[in-house]
């Protein structure tokens, strides 16, 4: 009897615990205003400053209002590629990686 009492009261205490430290988060949520077609986000510091990549293989840049677009086709040389990947390594500083389809690697950086 004494060890069902125990019990009934660590339980007690442990569901008083649990349930007085829960914490309801509330949330507000900001919808970015972008451009159609919008394929990968690859990153930012705000929403008045961050970088996208569309479907037709451009690197959008949001900054002060105003949109700065970066055609893949006007950084690199190569016309066919097997994969790229844009990687933001500082607030404004992006590095574009390419892979064409001799397997080389083509790099090119953005800087703001």
């Amino acid at each position: 009897m004494q060890f069902m009492k125990r019990n009934l009261a660590i339980l007690i205490l442990f569901l008083s615990i649990v349930f007085s430290n829960s914490v309801s988060a509330k949330v507000k949520w900001k919808a970015l205003k972008t451009p159609e077609k919008i394929e990968l986000i690859i990153g930012g510091t705000s929403l008045k400053d961050y970088w996208l990549l569309d479907e037709d293989n451009t690197i959008l840049h949001f900054t002060e209002g105003k949109w700065k677009s970066y055609p893949l086709h006007r950084l690199f040389s190569v016309t066919h590629y097997r994969s790229y990947h844009p990687i933001l390594t500082g607030e404004d500083r992006v590095f574009v990686f390419l892979i064409d389809r001799n397997w080389e690697t083509h790099i090119a950086e953005i800087n703001n």
